[in-house]
């Protein structure tokens, strides 16, 4: 069926993207920092199609603490709709169980509500992003600008001499468990990881635990796309 054009901007003079560190009576301030807003991000797909998304899911962190958690799942589109066995075997998501679901652009307001003014945190986000960037560009969506935070890089370089920089493995390697897979646990997992990361790196926001780990955030804003890396020490 035909689907009609989506418009969801964020205002770009909300998004906080250099904070300065600053000594005040002892005590480090980031101006703007009672303001900021995380909201870590999953996808699970149905295939090897990064448009064939089944599953999102959402946790917002503010002032440190992660407030909330929320998967939902997705209809994937008609062309893209054959589950792979693969794909159902690593988040155990059947095309039955999407039969009644939402497709994404029923769903995609409500995920770029939970995205506006928001730094997004992802584990691997060069995955997540792609996944976000192709099912947007499917629907004719015009997908958010946004800044992204990748916790599998910062982790390379806050645990250097980690066996395993997998989602499940960093979190038991802290002591979280959960249930991997899930779109909803995963975005939730990658927020316990980020706020461990900062506890160790004693960093009061992503911003500053990216530049003590010398690591560049991504960038998303229409045809314009700066990946997050790791830059040279």
């Amino acid at each position: 069926m035909p689907h009609q054009r989506i418009s969801c901007h964020l205002q770009k003079n909300q998004k906080q993207h250099i904070y300065e560190v600053f000594e005040c009576n002892n005590k480090r301030e980031v101006p703007g920092s009672s303001l900021t807003r995380i909201c870590c991000i999953d996808f699970e797909t149905a295939n090897s199609y990064r448009c064939s998304a089944c599953s999102v899911g959402i946790a917002i962190i503010e002032n440190g603490k992660i407030i909330r958690s929320e998967g939902k799942l997705i209809k994937p589109h008609e062309q893209y709709k054959t589950f792979y066995p693969r794909n159902i075997e690593v988040h155990g998501i059947h095309p039955r169980n999407v039969f009644f679901a939402p497709e994404f652009d029923e769903i995609a307001s409500w995920l770029f509500e939970a995205m506006d003014s928001a730094l997004v945190v992802a584990h691997n986000a060069a995955f997540d992003i792609s996944v976000l960037q192709k099912v947007c560009e499917l629907y004719d969506i015009d997908y958010p600008p946004i800044t992204y935070f990748c916790t599998y890089l910062a982790a390379k370089r806050v645990w250097k001499n980690a066996s395993s920089y997998k989602l499940d493995a960093l979190c038991a390697r802290i002591g979280y468990h959960f249930k991997h897979h899930n779109a909803g646990a995963d975005a939730k997992a990658a927020g316990v990881l980020l706020l461990k990361m900062m506890k160790e790196m004693d960093s009061v926001s992503p911003f500053e635990l990216a530049s003590k780990i010398n690591m560049t955030l991504g960038e998303l804003d229409g045809d314009i796309h700066i990946k997050c890396f790791l830059d040279k020490f």
